[in-house]
């Protein structure tokens, strides 16, 4: 304003007249100073406004730098780039300045990576809008002239401008080379991902929750036999899930569960099916892999497991069939680590030690066997024995209820290394009864020959002894000669009697076989006992209603039935209750049937011989069977009681077992087979004596007393007697010159009568031969007597027996059925 009032006051002066001359008017001279301040400040103006202009210019270089954005313009018109904010690192030659950078378009093409100067010169060369650079990337090479180092450059937006009617573009520029460097990282990895997912040997599948398949990988392809593309969208059930397994389970109850609870299903197992309808077994891992606004879904991860399944199931038949077998086998088997603990055992080896199975595994072998009964061993060495030694190991020993175990441990080895230890055990308590029965009937068959023996010569001698002191007694004597003699007879008969009981014990005495009723002598036996035993002993008997009929030896089977009531009078002294009874029993004979062990199934007369008496100590009942074993006083007996009711019941093919306890009497039990002929039988009437003359006797004796014993009885009675002293002397007299009778030893040296027999009957079929002889050998008598010998004289003798049994046999007919057996 004030500038405008100096100017108007000017104009005002300059129209009054100049003066003449050099004069200048006030006016002018004002005007003119207006003028050069105008021109000052217009001066100063032009300059204020420079600076102002670069100020704003270096404002915005600066806020270029700062922002990290380049600012460009771009003149078509004379090609020239002008550039703000230029990173140093894009050119060499630049540096950090406010100034903006010219550049002609050409020159600038050098800095663009060849791949990329198409983006741009087909924009600015053609005069393109400059939209069509937006968001453009193009590589800028880097400071490094001697080797390309391209940045990474994002054209974030462009305008088209006019100024001085010529159009231009401008627009901004950042440095991405970083973000791109993560991004082709993150896209190299994603493709490395991809190929490591596409090419995995497992299945790999996404899912959502609705059960549709969002992946399905290369192998899953090959695996399922369908293509990705025919999978995608697709249900999993119908697809590559049936909707049931071959067991029946429902799977889309389980794809649904899945979705629901994935917590709950992260590893399970379940039977998929392929394209060609083959099913397979798939063992799946299953995660949430991303939850979208649609929902989550499931990524899963399956392994082919039906070759596992089908191994395992092999394996467990394996194991079923190893079980099956182990359990089918008698002994028990236990498997031991190498830290004594046992890893499994079979059925027999908790039934053999009365421990459940399920008890005995993971039991140390000390625990387990650790209670066996042995002095001599300790079975906590067996197993560790055998690992030590790397040797089979044995063990014999008895549990606490009475079984008895044999042992055998063998070690296990694996590449060479002890891994175990196998031991196998028997229960053995049979078989050691047996073997003890075995000795005890071999030391009875020892002690029984020993006593046969003895008996048999002492019987030779004793023969001799009472005969001829039965002649002895036929002459004249005084009364004290008659009282001696009298003596010496009574003697020998006690000493035949303690012979016969020897004999009885060693099976070998006299066996007369007839169909014996053990009622009848039973009963015979009480009346004779209630007038001879104690009268505080009662007696009872419970008798089979059917006759007990057996075949045997009358004779001995009554000793045998007297002795054992005489035994049970004697353990009750102070009176008590004897019980005799009698059943016929149908024996099956079963495993169980231990104690009578040896008999044959078939039909039995069970005898039962109770008392209430003391009772036998039980260190005492296995001897009570021994011969001359007595708990008696020496005056009481000979102790061979019990020991000629074994040898009898045994000679019947029978079995005895004996059951006592102290203080509650004891029990005989007795089992004799039942009689095949089924009636009762007598030995055959004598016969009279057929009118002959002459009579020739045979016999053939090695004893010397026996044979002038034989001479001198059988001449007195009127027979003509030849003496033989052994078996081939006889069969030749006999040869030479027929006898009618044969009297025959069995006992002789050279020729033995069995012998002797066959080679006499061999010459004459109908000889009749006596078999005399002082005990029995191995069943021989019996042979012979089936055979067809007339009859059996036990020694010692009388006179009575052998005139009987030679009247007998001269009365018998060939051809009748009056054989004596």
């Amino acid at each position: 304003m004030m500038i405008t009032s100096i100017m108007l006051s000017a104009m005002a002066s300059l129209s009054e007249p100049a003066p003449a001359g050099l004069y200048l008017s006030p006016g002018w001279i004002l005007l003119g100073s207006i003028i050069i301040i105008f021109m000052l400040y217009l001066l100063i103006s032009s300059s204020q406004r420079q600076a102002a202009q670069r100020s704003i210019i270096e404002d915005f270089c600066s806020a270029q730098l700062h922002s990290g954005l380049t600012y460009w313009q771009y003149y078509p018109a004379d090609g020239n780039l002008k550039l703000w904010g230029l990173k140093e690192e894009w050119f060499p030659e630049s540096k950090t300045t406010t100034a903006p950078f010219c550049y002609k378009l050409l020159e600038f093409e050098k800095n663009i990576h060849p791949e990329d100067k198409e983006v741009i010169l087909s924009v600015l060369s053609l005069r393109k809008t400059a939209h069509n650079l937006d968001n453009k990337v193009i590589r800028l090479r880097g400071s490094d002239s001697t080797h390309y180092k391209w940045h990474y450059v994002k054209i974030l937006s462009s305008q088209t401008l006019t100024r001085d009617r010529d159009d231009y573009f401008s627009g901004y520029m950042e440095d991405i080379t970083e973000q791109q460097k993560l991004k082709l990282e993150s896209e190299s990895k994603l493709e490395e991902y991809k190929f490591i997912v596409d090419n995995a040997n497992c299945i790999i599948l996404r899912w959502d929750e609705d059960g549709l398949v969002t992946y399905f990988n290369n192998y899953a392809e090959k695996f399922f036999g369908y293509k990705s593309e025919e999978v995608m969208g697709r249900h999993l059930v119908g697809t590559i899930v049936p909707e049931t397994e071959s067991h029946g389970r429902d799977l889309r109850h389980l794809i649904d569960q899945i979705t629901k609870n994935p917590d709950r299903f992260t590893n399970n197992i379940n039977e998929n099916i392929k394209r060609n309808g083959e099913r397979a077994w798939i063992a799946w891992n299953n995660r949430i892999y991303t939850i979208t606004q649609k929902g989550k879904e499931v990524l899963s991860t399956g392994f082919d497991i039906t070759k596992l399944l089908a191994a395992e199931d092999a394996l467990r038949e394996n194991e079923r069939e190893k079980m099956t077998i182990l359990n089918s086998i008698s002994e028990g088997v236990i498997f031991i680590g190498t830290d004594g603990n046992i890893r499994w055992c079979n059925e027999a080896a908790a039934k053999i030690t009365g421990a459940e199975i399920d008890s005995i595994t993971g039991t140390s072998c000390q625990e387990f066997f650790g209670y066996i009964n042995e002095d001599s061993q300790d079975y906590s060495c067996t197993a560790e024995r055998a690992m030590r030694t790397r040797k089979e190991c044995h063990f014999t020993g008895s549990l606490p209820n009475g079984t008895i175990i044999t042992l055998t441990a063998v070690p296990v080895f694996n590449n060479g290394e002890v891994c175990g230890v196998v031991e196998t055990f028997a229960d053995i308590t049979q078989q050691s009864e047996l073997e003890q029965q075995l000795r005890y009937s071999q030391k009875m068959d020892a002690v029984g020959q020993l006593a046969g023996g003895i008996a048999h010569d002492f019987n030779n001698k004793l023969c001799g002894l009472l005969g001829f002191a039965q002649l002895l007694s036929d002459t004249m004597l005084n009364s004290d000669q008659q009282r001696y003699l009298n003596t010496i007879i009574e003697c020998g008969e006690c000493c035949s009697e303690l012979t016969g009981q020897l004999l009885a014990f060693a099976r070998k005495g006299k066996f007369n076989v007839e169909v014996v009723d053990l009622n009848e002598k039973i009963e015979y036996l009480i009346s004779f006992l209630k007038h001879s035993i104690n009268p505080l002993v009662a007696i009872s008997t419970d008798l089979c209603p059917q006759p007990a009929i057996v075949d045997g030896d009358d004779s001995q089977l009554s000793n045998m039935l007297l002795n054992l009531a005489v035994n049970a009078n004697d353990a009750m002294e102070d009176g008590g209750e004897l019980t005799i009874t009698t059943e016929i029993k149908h024996l099956d004979l079963t495993p169980e049937s231990d104690d009578w062990n040896g008999l044959t199934p078939g039909k039995y007369i069970r005898i039962e011989i109770r008392d209430t008496g003391c009772g036998i100590p039980e260190d005492i009942l296995p001897r009570v069977f021994d011969p001359f074993f007595s708990t008696k006083e020496a005056s009481e007996g000979s102790g061979m009681g019990l020991a000629a009711v074994y040898g009898i019941v045994t000679s019947h093919n029978g079995r005895i077992n004996i059951e006592s306890e102290i203080g509650l009497g004891t029990t005989i039990i007795i089992y004799l087979p039942f009689s095949k002929a089924g009636q009762s039988s007598s030995i055959q009437a004598e016969l009279p004596l057929k009118i002959l003359s002459d009579i020739k006797i045979l016999i053939i004796e090695d004893e010397t007393i026996n044979q002038l014993l034989l001479e001198e009885e059988l001449t007195k009675m009127g027979y003509n007697v030849t003496i033989a002293s052994d078996g081939h002397e006889g069969v030749a007299l006999f040869r030479q010159n027929r006898y009618d009778i044969v009297l025959l030893d069995m006992v002789m040296p050279r020729l033995n009568g069995r012998d002797a027999f066959y080679e006499i009957r061999d010459i004459d079929p109908q000889a009749r031969i006596i078999i005399i002889s002082g005990y029995e050998v191995d069943n021989t008598i019996r042979e012979i007597l089936a055979a067809g010998a007339l009859d059996f004289i036990p020694k010692p003798f009388e006179r009575k027996e052998i005139s009987q049994s030679i009247i007998r046999a001269l009365n018998y007919a060939p051809d009748s059925e009056n054989i004596i057996k």
